[in-house]
């Protein structure tokens, strides 16, 4: 008989543990249940694989700080080097999956052990509730990827409503529906409990592992020169703030929320990425300022390219300029924080 595929599942909360009044899918409390009890739910799941929870968090992702995030990565980093570990399934909010799956994709260090992040649009408690379901696909995926792995794979992989999604193509795109994430980029489907490939992901300028080795020494530096606490790491990255465009803009509004000027800003721009010409001159100097500024867009498809509608490519500003290609705007902050922790520590 074959052995079991071992997995570590790693709790954090969020909706796929939520519970409310008994088939209602809202006014629920999230990460009200345990692993455990989830798992206990699905038939036949201790035939799937050979299972060890780690309870990490019981939060709503909207909650998640840095030093969650931090506290996730050393979680899935010790995982990963377990040598009785094969394999990671992470459960989590939906709310912010994308930007947790993308962070753990620049910083957990590229690896052959496939991390899989998963959550539910609906509450244990919900009369539709998917996190069962989500969490049984989830452990065939992490046993299909564990047998085979028919192309190049990076280390982290989302799965939501049967659809295995790279980290760059995670992104949730509806506030109710179960197929919240759904989107033409994801990278296999799951049928009859094997993955059926459709393409592989595509990294870009922002490789699995990037800055893996330059937030451990981060890391290192944050617990040791400022004796911070080993739990505590709120502060650790840059500041990055978002701010999403929209019609008749209050340039003086926008200038006193970046008051002190932060290390690095993302504009969510309209189409193409567009900044509307009320802002060039808040751009302006923050660039004269020292501040990064990445080129995001609002609208949900479609890359931003550092040429498209920059009236900055020509400036001396454009070194510090950039374009978040196709991120999300949430994404691109997690990138441009990353970048600059990069630049402080090589400085």
């Amino acid at each position: 008989m074959p052995r079991k595929t071992r997995i570590t599942l790693i709790s954090t909360g969020g909706t796929i543990a939520g519970l409310g009044q008994v088939g209602h899918s809202t006014g629920y409390t999230a990460g009200a249940v345990d692993a455990q009890t989830l798992l206990d739910a699905i038939p036949g799941v201790h035939g799937l694989a050979s299972l060890r929870i780690v309870p990490l968090f019981s939060i709503g992702s909207q909650d998640f700080t840095e030093t969650h995030s931090m506290l996730l990565r050393q979680a899935v980093m010790d995982a990963l080097n377990d040598r009785q570990t094969d394999a990671v399934l992470v459960t989590h909010g939906t709310d912010t999956l994308e930007e947790t799956a993308f962070f753990l994709h620049l910083t957990v260090p590229v690896q052959s052990k496939p991390v899989l992040l998963t959550a539910a649009m609906r509450p244990a408690s919900a009369a539709s509730a998917d996190g069962s379901g989500n969490l049984r696909d989830a452990l065939h995926a992490l046993r299909s990827l564990c047998a085979s792995r028919p192309v190049k794979t990076p280390n982290i992989w989302v799965l939501m409503a049967n659809r295995l999604y790279g980290a760059i193509e995670t992104s949730k795109r509806n506030a109710l529906a179960p197929d919240a994430f759904h989107n033409q980029r994801h990278c296999a489907f799951l049928l009859d409990e094997h993955l059926e490939w459709i393409s592989a992901p595509v990294e870009g300028a922002w490789p699995a592992g990037r800055f893996a080795s330059v937030l451990d020494k981060a890391m290192v530096n944050w617990a040791s020169g400022k004796g911070a606490s080993q739990d505590d790491f709120d502060g650790l990255l840059p500041e990055v703030p978002v701010f999403v465009c929209h019609q008749d803009i209050n340039p003086k509004r926008v200038a006193a929320m970046l008051k002190p000027v932060p290390r690095g800003w993302v504009i969510a721009g309209v189409g193409h990425g567009a900044v509307p010409a009320m802002l060039h001159p808040l751009v302006n100097k923050l660039l004269q300022q020292g501040c990064w500024i990445m080129r995001a867009s609002r609208t949900p498809e479609g890359p931003v390219f550092v040429s498209g509608e920059n009236p900055w490519n020509q400036s001396s500003f454009e070194g510090r300029m950039l374009a978040s290609g196709r991120l999300t705007p949430w994404q691109s902050r997690i990138a441009l924080q990353l970048s600059l922790l990069e630049s402080d520590i090589a400085a």
